[in-house]
């Protein structure tokens, strides 16, 4: 997933025409949008409450399954634990996880003190 991030990020630089040496952490906020990792995290969990609530039974009995019984042996569990961990919020709060949150969490936890005044130079 990393090399998809940094492939990513250097398309971005290449389209806005940002300097090769713009701190990475700089690139997806000087574009407004979300880092990608938090941008699939948003999808990702936006998917996994949209199988949850499903009216199609078959697509909510399949998700219901890898959540309450699967555990980590289901992949549907596992993506909505890494993405729940990645935002710092617990498993059960799945749906909570909005742009919002990404956001805050990117300010946070991201982006240093140093990166936000190197933004405030450019």
């Amino acid at each position: 997933m990393e090399d998809v991030c940094i492939t990513w990020r250097k398309g971005l630089k290449r389209v806005w025409e940002l300097p090769t040496r713009t701190h990475s952490g700089l690139v997806a906020p000087l574009c407004a949008l979300l880092p990608l990792r938090f941008e699939l995290a948003c999808l990702c969990s936006g998917f996994i409450v949209k199988c949850l609530n499903s009216s199609n039974s078959i697509v909510r009995f399949v998700a219901r399954q890898g959540v309450l019984h699967q555990r980590m042996h289901s992949p549907i569990v596992r993506n909505a634990q890494h993405f729940a961990t990645l935002l710092g919020t617990p498993l059960s709060k799945l749906a909570s996880i909005n742009k919002k949150m990404a956001w805050t969490t990117v300010n946070n936890r991201v982006l240093s003190d140093s990166d936000f005044s190197n933004m405030n130079v450019i």
